[in-house]
């Protein structure tokens, strides 16, 4: 092959891969491109209204750790070789909390934490030598009250290359107004302690000084940091916390997914037609109306409904029922949606002001936390949230979009509904068994099915595959878009465009392709915050099916039968897929009280007050403590 003939070949081959690629469908919707890469997903506010409930909380927490904290030994060497002390056995015995105590924000990122006037006694075994005077042995029972402690601590908020959060000390001074030496059983050195008390004290003052702002200083540097690097930034959405998000745990026994129906699809006005008509049997020509009861059957003395569209609503309920019990893991199953990560990390440093702290996060949702969403969100701007909170969260609609593109590309929102599909076995048939098509409408009724099958809905079904098996095959051909609005108050639309394929089961082992449903729906969507998750209920208010393939020839009517059907299950599916919410990136000892949720373009706003379980933090302080004592 000659140069020329491969550099044509190049050409040409270059050429319909372009040709290719502009066909091809795009993977989201094109209003998701318009987002600016680097953009957060997440901003996070603590206002001061929330710093003052924090300073509040934690003096109480220091109150209440410092007379339990068990002090390790001490052995400090005294200055200018004046011999060593040793304390050992230490225990608290007195404390007066804080006069004034508070943790103040400063720009660009640093937290002041200061307190004034706080008394603490301690109580140790004294062993050691001193040589103030004279070299004497200590021994016997020390005891020392330091009165008028004040306490001056700044440390910067950081993120680490990770992007995890960090916390460094700067500065730290701790002055000690007033000291008190005791030596209890302390032979000749304590008579020389307790006669040069105030000598001793001015040497011990700057001592003690020192270590209170060493241990201030080790706590933050090391142990808090140690705890902030075992916090996960990637998150399973799984584990994101104790209810799964994607419903893959045992739901509790009260908690239903609330499924919105739609009005009765045209079956009744059909129905209607053929009996005013005479098409149908004997039995049901009496129905004049599928929308109402038109009194006592001549026949059975009873009033019976058993249209198709009656059928549908009386078991409307039923119908809902068996939605509401349809694990989302029987559709998608547990492995892939386990593989779905929430990406917390921080996009730049904390910043600080006088009135509040703020981090800016990812809010991104992928496959193994690795990234890769093709688009951005938009730039996140703070809106007026109409009263001060303690604290508010600033969400783009990038989060949601995030989920539903890796769900897409992961194929999650590709699932089979068949036979086997728990509640759907009855109804998944081209022949019904006791149905409309069998002459004994009263059967439809009390039968543990729907009362009506696939083969009602599409009766070509029934005409060429007679008493067969019926496979739906939901498939999206683009990720759902669920996108933020200020109109109308604020609202959010989901869009959602795919494929629903058709399958007859002719044996075990073989299948034939029925029907090709190209789908297009748009959904609005409530939005609530409900015990620290953001969730969501779709209520379908544009669904419609077009026959992309099959020789069925499907009139409309038919088309929006199965379309009341696929309305069902999927609005069933987003429901149960939004319905366990998302999670708010706040540790689980913090409750959010009355938070109000405000809908802009591209961001929702949630601002809330905030109750701590305080008991729970004391616990965690506790704990902190005594590991890092051990260090």
């Amino acid at each position: 092959m000659s140069f020329r003939s491969i550099k044509t070949f190049q050409l040409l081959f270059i050429f319909l891969f372009v040709c290719w690629a502009a066909a091809s469908p795009p993977e989201f919707h094109p209003l998701l491109g318009q987002g600016v890469q680097g953009s957060a997903g997440i901003k996070l506010r603590l206002m001061r209204k929330g710093l003052d409930y924090l300073n509040q909380i934690a003096a109480n927490v220091v109150a209440e750790q410092l007379p339990k904290l068990r002090i390790p030994d001490v052995r400090q060497k005294l200055p200018t070789n004046q011999g060593d002390v040793q304390l050992s056995n230490i225990r608290i015995t007195r404390f007066k909390r804080a006069d004034y105590q508070d943790i103040t924000p400063k720009p660009p990122n640093i937290i002041v934490w200061s307190m004034n006037n706080m008394d603490i006694g301690l109580a140790g075994d004294l062993g050691g030598k001193v040589n103030i005077i004279l070299p004497l042995v200590l021994e016997g029972q020390a005891e020392i009250v330091a009165e008028g402690i004040s306490f001056y601590m700044e440390s910067a908020l950081e993120k680490t290359v990770n992007g995890a959060p960090k916390v460094r000390s700067l500065s730290c001074e701790a002055k000690i107004g007033k000291i008190d030496i005791t030596n209890h059983n302390g032979g000749l050195a304590g008579i020389a302690v307790n006669t040069f008390k105030i000598a001793i004290s001015d040497q011990l003052r700057p001592v003690l000084q020192t270590l209170i702002c060493n241990r201030a200083r080790g706590f933050i540097d090391v142990e808090l940091n140690e705890k902030l690097e075992k916090t996960p930034i990637n998150v399973p959405l799984s584990s994101a916390s104790d209810m799964d998000i994607l419903g893959l745990k045992t739901k509790k026994p009260d908690e239903t997914v609330d499924l919105r129906r739609r009005p009765i699809s045209p079956i009744a006005r059909r129905t209607k037609r053929q009996a005013n008509s005479g098409q149908l049997p004997t039995q049901q020509r009496w129905l004049r109306s599928p929308w109402r009861n038109p009194g006592p059957n001549p026949e059975t003395s009873e009033s019976l409904d058993l249209s198709p569209g009656a059928v549908m609503r009386s078991s409307g309920k039923d119908m809902k029922s068996k939605l509401q019990k349809l694990n989302i893991t029987e559709l998608f199953g547990s492995t892939k949606a386990d593989s779905l990560y929430i990406d917390y990390r921080l996009m730049n440093e904390p910043l600080c002001t006088r009135e509040y702290i703020e981090m800016v996060n990812a809010g991104e949702i992928s496959y193994l936390g690795q990234g890769n969403t093709p688009f951005h969100p938009d730039t996140l701007t703070w809106q007026n949230a109409g009263r001060e909170p303690m604290f508010a969260l600033l969400i783009s609609d990038f989060l949601p979009n995030s989920l539903l593109y890796h769900s897409y590309k992961q194929r999650l929102l590709r699932f089979r509904v068949g036979p086997e599909t728990a509640e759907f076995g009855q109804f998944l048939k081209t022949s019904c068994d006791g149905g409309l098509g069998a002459g004994t409408p009263s059967t439809a009724t009390t039968s543990g099915g729907l009362g009506v099958c696939i083969g009602d809905l599409i009766p070509q079904l029934a005409e060429k595959f007679p008493d067969k098996e019926v496979e739906l095959l939901f498939s999206a051909s683009r990720a759902p878009a669920m996108l933020f609005s200020q109109k109308n108050g604020g609202v959010v639309s989901i869009n959602l465009k795919g494929v629903i394929f058709v399958y007859i089961r002719l044996t075990n082992e073989r299948v034939r392709q029925a029907a090709v449903l190209d789908l297009d729906v748009v959904a609005d969507t409530t939005v609530s915050v409900t015990k620290n998750r953001i969730k969501g209920s779709v209520l379908f208010n544009r669904f419609q099916l077009t026959n992309k393939y099959g020789t069925l020839g499907l009139t409309n009517e038919e088309l929006n039968d199965l379309g009341f059907l696929a309305t069902e299950i999927l609005q069933g599916v987003v429901n149960n897929l939004l319905g366990e919410g998302l999670p708010i990136p706040i540790p689980p000892v913090v409750k959010l009280i009355n938070p109000t949720l405000s809908i802009f373009n591209r961001e929702m706003l949630i601002s809330t007050d905030l109750a701590i379980d305080e008991k729970l933090v004391n616990d965690l302080a506790s704990q902190a403590l005594q590991e890092g004592l051990g260090h």
